[in-house]
């Protein structure tokens, strides 16, 4: 699994109502919006044939901690990611180049990362202050410094998700050298649309072997988790149910996970077949079958011991006409 795949790091929210749910904090998406609900911080694999969900941790405020007393147990954002990959190293699953956007690109992670001897490549956050010429300098600065000649046109292809065809992309980049503040020696790619634009947005890597084209394809693989998370709360109810215990929700974003991974492995060996949305129009019953299976996630939500024989017995018989009881008795 690891050999030429990626591993992506990111974020999505599922948004809670409920006042009395367990792990709900109030957070801030990638557009500034506040939001309330669970913010799961998860790991994703992606290569040239598959991608799926590998581990998801959840993120609580710090405020909403003390107000119950488990202060200790707080985790930034960024230690939940390391806490995650750490766990991938450990059991082999972890793959050598590591994609993330701005928000993960600190140096708490890209030290971690590198101390373990892996890749990554992620985006600059404009801000970011880069020596140029003796001056420390913020990197979108270097826009307006870099003549226009010096940029090249580069193109590369990315397959589109569900069909045969590549999308070609093309972008005017300058691959460069340079020490960035609290980070060292990196890699970095200025991209702009246009030649004639004088902002853009930078690639960061600390794997000076890829070319210009291979950082930006890297790069662009990153929209997978996106498409995963869009498919999960569309097509498998993530987001879509209300529990009161956390431990209702774990089991649940385990299944709607463990679901997702099965599709894809379908997909794979050609026994269904993978269009705009999830499944075709010729696999409806397929779809409305793994439906269930993520709804049916709920009873075992529900249901928080399965130790004793009666309440094993009223759950084997909630699902002896949907799906395989020996599957879920595992699971539980």
């Amino acid at each position: 699994m690891t050999g030429a795949g990626i591993t992506v790091l990111d974020d999505t929210i599922d948004d809670i109502q409920g006042e009395h749910v367990e792990g709900v904090s109030i957070v801030k998406d990638s557009k500034n919006k506040t939001r309330k609900g669970h913010q799961l911080v998860t790991a994703h694999y992606k290569d040239d044939k598959k991608d799926f969900p590998l581990l998801y941790r959840l993120y609580q405020q710090k405020k909403k901690l003390l107000k119950i007393g488990k202060e200790d147990e707080f985790y930034t954002k960024i230690q939940l990611a390391i806490e995650i990959l750490t766990f991938l190293i450990v059991a082999g699953l972890i793959s050598s180049t590591i994609v993330f956007d701005t928000w993960y690109c600190s140096a708490q992670l890209i030290n971690f990362l590198q101390f373990h001897e892996l890749f990554f490549v992620s985006r600059l956050k404009s801000n970011r202050k880069v020596l140029w010429q003796d001056l420390w300098l913020s990197v979108d600065e270097l826009f307006s410094l870099i003549p226009s000649t010096e940029f090249k046109r580069t193109v590369f292809y990315t397959k589109q998700k569900y069909t045969f065809r590549k999308k070609k992309r093309k972008y005017w980049t300058v691959y460069l050298h340079l020490q960035v503040q609290d980070l060292g020696l990196m890699t970095l790619i200025l991209s702009k649309k246009k030649l004639t634009d004088t902002t853009g947005y930078v690639l960061i890597t600390n794997n000076d072997k890829l070319s210009t084209e291979e950082i930006c394809f890297l790069y662009s693989q990153r929209w997978s988790v996106e498409v995963f998370y869009r498919d999960a709360k569309q097509e498998l109810h993530l987001g879509s149910v209300i529990f009161t215990r956390w431990t209702a929700y774990h089991r649940h974003y385990y299944f709607v996970f463990w679901t997702y991974l099965l599709l894809m492995y379908l997909s794979c060996y050609g026994i269904i077949q993978r269009q705009r949305s999830l499944f075709t129009r010729s696999t409806a019953k397929l779809k409305k079958a793994f439906r269930d299976i993520a709804s049916e996630s709920l009873i075992l939500s529900v249901v928080r011991r399965a130790a004793g024989n009666q309440t094993a017995k009223v759950v084997r018989q909630l699902l002896q006409d949907r799906t395989s009881w020996s599957y879920f008795q595992t699971a539980l």
